[in-house]
């Protein structure tokens, strides 16, 4: 997403894209330490499953999931203190406000980031990859649109620039975690 975000940005400015390229920055660190906190809960739900502790499947994908929200709260106080955040991290002054205004929009759909990354870690623990490649490429042409939209404007909907992209996102990571959501609720294989 990151990628079509900063394709389509571009087509602002400068400005716009060296924003966004701020706000990126902070919420990919978000997002390395989101997956790196979760990335356990897989191994240890593959482990559980060859010893059929299917008590243990649903212990570790709990934690999993708090883990996940308790870091959006962290990712939260980040965004509410970004402004000074990234002028610490020698970011321009005047391209700050900018770079807020996107990690704004893309708050949002933090929590379901968080839902969509640890249910992830969860289905691939099953060893069932497949839902991960179908909902990564779904998501990836939604965000394309949803970016065209959002960011250019279309129809009633209008032009929102940088803010447009963060609305994508937080959009489309809702979308993804729905899916994997659906996903787990309607598969047998994880009702034990």
């Amino acid at each position: 997403m990151v990628f079509v975000d900063n394709l389509l940005v571009a087509r602002l400015g400068t400005a716009p894209l060296a924003a966004l390229a701020m706000a990126s920055g902070l919420f990919g660190l978000f997002n390395i330490v989101l997956i790196g906190s979760c990335s356990a809960v897989a191994a240890l739900i593959a482990a559980a499953l060859a010893q059929k502790d299917h008590l243990q499947v649903r212990v570790v994908a709990k934690q999993g999931i708090v883990i996940a929200f308790g870091l959006v709260l962290v990712m939260f106080a980040a965004i509410s203190f970004s402004d000074h955040l990234l002028v610490l991290l020698g970011q321009d002054p005047e391209l700050t406000p900018v770079a807020r205004r996107y990690l704004i929009a893309i708050s949002p759909g933090l929590l379901f980031h968080a839902l969509y990354v640890a249910l992830r870690q969860v289905v691939e623990g099953h060893h069932d990859t497949r839902p991960s490649f179908v909902i990564a490429g779904a998501a990836a042409v939604l965000n394309f649109i949803c970016d065209q939209i959002f960011i250019f404007g279309w129809g009633p909907v209008p032009a929102m620039g940088i803010e447009g992209a963060g609305y994508a996102t937080a959009m489309v990571t809702t979308f993804m975690a729905l899916m994997f959501l659906a996903y787990v609720v309607w598969r047998p294989t994880y009702q034990h």
